[in-house]
């Protein structure tokens, strides 16, 4: 049944009636402008609805897919540690998220967007991994504006939170730093 729905095999997937689609930031526009989501997804301003765009498009093609490269493969077992050319690759990533916070107080704007619901997933990844990666604390605006998310976002809590904890023990769980590597080589 699910197959059929989706014959790529990813989640989410969302089925509405008789209308099927998946992928997380086109389930977001679509529920948004379907049950009048106007205030989070402005259709009627063509350039807001552009920022908005550009910002879920920088978070699947660039932020969440450097955060993935880095961080996936320790979570798997395939490797212990996050390589220097992917930990520049994501910082450079980190680096363009902050500043688009330099200019507004959410990602695409003075007000909560569809952008910022789809850019948490990578920035709170993120966050689950900073054994491995540099503090978030050397993203001012980006910590500030995850702090908000937190207890902006409803349900956020009981829904993101759990899910950021799990990670960051599964990601633990087969990180090992540099430094443990030599200490475990030395004897």
């Amino acid at each position: 049944e699910f197959l059929k729905m989706n014959p790529q095999h990813t989640v989410p997937v969302l089925k509405h009636d008789d209308f099927v689609i998946s992928e997380s930031r086109a389930i977001l526009a679509y529920v948004c402008q379907k049950f009048g989501g106007e205030k989070l997804y402005p259709v009627d301003s063509v350039q807001d609805l552009a920022i908005i765009n550009q910002r879920m498009n920088f978070d699947l093609g660039i932020l969440y897919k450097r955060v993935g490269d880095a961080v996936a493969p320790v979570c798997f077992g395939i490797r212990n540690t996050i390589p220097e050319n992917e930990q520049k690759s994501l910082k450079e990533a980190m680096e363009w998220a902050e500043e688009y916070l330099t200019k507004s107080k959410y990602f695409a704007g003075d007000s909560i967007t569809v952008a910022d619901f789809s850019l948490i997933a990578a920035i709170s990844t993120y966050e689950s991994c900073m054994k491995g990666l540099p503090n978030l604390s050397e993203y001012p605006n980006i910590t500030k504006w995850l702090t908000a998310m937190k207890s902006e976002m409803k349900g956020y809590a009981e829904a993101g939170q759990p899910g950021s904890d799990d990670f960051k023990n599964w990601f633990e769980k087969s990180y090992i730093s540099e430094k443990e590597q030599t200490q475990d080589m030395t004897w």
